[in-house]
């Protein structure tokens, strides 16, 4: 991964530091940060394909095996699948739609009935059978007869976990249609908690395995304009409110944004504390827009 962000012209090598000692799920696994842009990155990966094809689905902490498995078993929503079926509502709205990454498909299920085509794209077998018997349209793969089918793909916290995004992005390239759109949203180097309050027990949960690239504005637009895309435009969105930011730092730990800080903080101080963090580039997402010619 160094020597991809090294080729790429994301990271110098002699800008590049360790910056914490573990992740959350290996106390062998390092992490390291380029200086010069900000970019935090694991130099090795433990995470590959196989893992993703396998990972039981008892291992995320938002659903449970039983919970997806049968046709007529709708799993949960969660906070950010309704909030992406409004925000990304308009944009899909008649137009052929590929969630690459798609996971559970529940953003699928949200849209699919706006969009004209809603298709899905998932490694994992389990939600793949999942979504399968529900009815979706999802694939593991594509081949060149896919070229040029869909007007929008999306990427949601899909990107850090790739471990060749060049390939990747090649790929989402030839899928699109001239004039299609890519949206890709994905964590943020310069998150608050880490860039100005370097919060320990923040650093302790965020990092993971499975996050091989955590990227900058700057990185990952130096990333797209490396493929033919046009009009990349890249804007800071805060998931997590000053509720959860109040609740690390008095208690170091997730889950702010449902405890006893959510009665405390106003909406307007909720809005005005996520726009300073606008403002002062440190939120804890990126979402990026960019156009083939």
């Amino acid at each position: 991964m160094q020597e991809l962000l090294q080729n790429l012209g994301i990271i110098k090598q002699d800008s590049i530091r360790e910056y914490f000692p573990s992740v959350r799920d290996s106390n062998d696994l390092k992490v390291y940060k380029c200086e010069a842009s900000g970019v935090i990155f694991l130099k090795e990966k433990i995470c590959g394909e196989v893992y993703y094809k396998e990972k039981k689905i008892s291992e995320d902490k938002n659903y449970s095996l039983d919970t997806i498995e049968g046709a007529d078993v709708l799993h949960p929503v969660n906070d950010d699948d309704a909030r992406r079926a409004m925000q990304f509502k308009s944009l899909i709205q008649g137009k052929a739609w590929l969630d690459f990454g798609c996971g559970t498909g529940n953003l699928i299920d949200l849209l699919k009935e706006t969009a004209l085509l809603a298709h899905g794209c998932e490694l994992n077998n389990t939600y793949l059978d999942a979504m399968r018997k529900r009815g979706i349209d999802v694939y593991s793969s594509f081949s060149e007869k896919n070229y040029g089918t869909y007007d929008v793909i999306t990427l949601f916290h899909v990107l850090e976990h790739i471990q060749n995004p060049v390939e990747t992005l090649d790929l989402i390239f030839k899928l699109l249609k001239k004039g299609g759109t890519l949206v890709i949203e994905i964590p943020h180097a310069n998150d608050f908690l880490l860039k100005s309050l370097e919060l320990e027990s923040f650093k302790k949960f965020t990092f993971w395995s499975e996050h091989l690239v955590l990227y900058t504005r700057n990185s990952l637009e130096v990333f797209l304009k490396k493929f033919d895309f046009d009009r990349i435009s890249i804007k800071g969105f805060q998931r997590y409110s000053l509720d959860n930011h109040l609740y690390w730092l008095r208690y170091g730990k997730p889950g702010g944004h449902d405890s006893y800080f959510r009665d405390i903080v106003t909406d307007e101080l909720r809005k005005a504390y996520e726009g300073f963090l606008v403002s002062v580039d440190q939120t804890d997402t990126l979402i990026a827009f960019a156009y083939k010619k």
